[in-house]
């Protein structure tokens, strides 16, 4: 069984209280990333509900809108679909996945 050093715990704990800040700066990008690339790549609200396999596009318009706060995956799929770098939409959930591989 893998224990981590105490240093790594440390670092872990403060990284990890970083990405729970309530998310925020996070939605506000979303939304700038959102705008600024829907077009150029051709996603729409739709598209997104259903690669999410959620019920509603409203629930996408709510992620957009920061109505409804981001998780990881949430974070994930909007950057693949819109084709940019995790870390244009969450900077710490870049950090928090490089700090995990």
């Amino acid at each position: 069984m893998y224990f981590m050093k105490k240093r790594d715990f440390k670092k872990a704990k403060k990284i990890w209280a970083e990405y729970l800040d309530g998310g925020k700066g996070d939605q506000q990008r979303l939304k700038k990333v959102w705008e600024q690339n829907k077009d150029k790549v051709g996603i729409t609200q739709t598209i997104v509900k259903d690669t999410m396999q959620i019920k509603a596009v409203s629930a996408v318009n709510h992620y957009i809108n920061g109505r409804i706060p981001l998780n990881l995956e949430i974070i994930i799929v909007f950057a693949l679909l819109l084709e940019v770098d995790i870390g244009e939409i969450s900077p710490k959930s870049k950090t928090l996945i490089e700090n995990l591989l």
